[in-house]
């Protein structure tokens, strides 16, 4: 479900049909993420949650107020509130969202006759305050419930310190992409530095978007300007959401355990993934405004397709070297080898014995391919 809102997203982003297919699909083949969805669990529950409240969130902002907005957008607040404790974190998305819709609507609002703005002003203030007394009281249960006592900030610089020790950032970072059985077998130091080599691409084109737009604002079509602001609302949520992990985890530190570069305070990728549509968008956004400055003639569909197919690699690359090896190929156990096929399909039901588990795989790998090459020939057809 959270692909498909996902894809929802970034259709009401203003990308085309096969961009946001390209992209969502990108998100659907994150190694980690395929690991961690593969068996039921409330992770997948809560990312479904988030996808159809970040959908209602950029519908909101583009369109306004309208049924469809405003239902997906409380509904995937109630869900997340009612799935895992990070979902609380849908309480200040709501914050970000409203106060980014009053800064793009400002100058309507300066149109509008008195009593308009004196109904809307009171509306808006009295929502405000119910809102905020519930944040408070719930912010005070789970401090009660999860943080008794408030951790010092003298701990603060050793915290980061410690977060960005290169050992403890580069086991984090794989612990999100790609850290398979017990967090035992993770991605090589090399796979793990081409994929920050293109998160910080992907941030300096999202800082170079944004600072090119803020100079030429006043040039801006109101639909350049509302995009704008969905793009920032976004890039707040990512920001927010790892403060609030961090701010979490900074609760359990103690002088002992940060020193430790063992990951004593380590933090679990799979907290992350509830923005992880949001964080690929970014990144996607960042790399086609940078390049674009480059090579003119780059094509967003393009950029989509090439992303995609990386991260298909990515995943084949997480199932088989790493997972596959981890849990299958030992004790002189070979790929193409009966004894795999026995191993693999050890606890599968009965219609996924043995070869037919081959069969699927096969099956999957050719509708992949179907899918590229229906995205190619839709890119070839719109270049032209």
């Amino acid at each position: 479900m959270f692909v498909l809102f996902a894809y929802l997203m970034l259709l009401e982003l203003g990308l085309s049909e096969v961009s946001s297919a390209l992209l969502a699909g990108v998100v659907s083949f994150q190694p980690m993420l395929t690991f961690i969805t593969s068996s039921i669990n409330i992770d997948a529950f809560l990312l479904a949650a988030f996808g159809l409240l970040l959908f209602g969130a950029v519908r909101f902002l583009g369109r306004g107020a309208d049924i469809i907005g405003v239902s997906c957008l409380l509904a995937g607040t109630v869900i997340s509130l009612f799935s895992k404790p990070p979902g609380y974190f849908s309480l200040g998305l709501i914050i970000f969202l409203l106060v980014l819709f009053f800064i793009s609507r400002a100058k309507g609002y300066l149109k509008m006759e008195f009593w308009q703005k004196t109904v809307l002003g009171a509306s808006f203030f009295i929502f405000i305050v119910a809102f905020s007394w519930l944040f408070y009281h719930l912010y005070q249960a789970i401090k009660v419930r999860y943080f008794p006592g408030s951790q010092s900030l003298s701990l603060l610089p050793a915290y980061l310190r410690h977060q960005f020790d290169y050992n403890v950032f580069y086991a984090h970072s794989t612990f999100y992409w790609g850290n398979f059985g017990w967090l035992d077998t993770p991605f090589s130091q090399p796979m793990i530095w081409v994929i920050w080599a293109i998160l910080a691409l992907g941030i300096t084109g999202i800082i170079y978007f944004f600072g090119k737009n803020i100079y030429r604002w006043k040039k801006l079509s109101k639909k350049e300007k509302v995009f704008n602001y969905q793009v920032l609302f976004l890039a707040l949520i990512v920001l927010g959401f790892n403060f609030m992990i961090h701010a979490v985890n900074f609760q359990q530190v103690n002088p002992n355990n940060v020193a430790d570069e063992s990951g004593a305070i380590a933090i679990q990728g799979r907290y992350f993934f509830p923005v992880i549509g949001v964080k690929f968008f970014l990144i996607f956004w960042g790399l086609t405004a940078l390049l674009s400055q480059i090579y003119k003639k780059i094509k967003l569909e393009t950029g989509a397709f090439i992303l995609f197919l990386g991260g298909v690699i990515l995943n084949f690359i997480g199932l088989f070297v790493y997972l596959v090896p981890r849990f299958y190929l030992n004790d002189g156990t070979t790929y193409f080898s009966q004894e795999l096929l026995d191993r693999m399909s050890q606890y599968k039901p009965i219609m996924l014995k043995e070869w037919v588990i081959v069969f699927v795989l096969i099956v999957f790998l050719a509708l992949i391919a179907k899918f590229l090459y229906l995205a190619y020939c839709r890119i070839r057809s719109n270049s032209k």
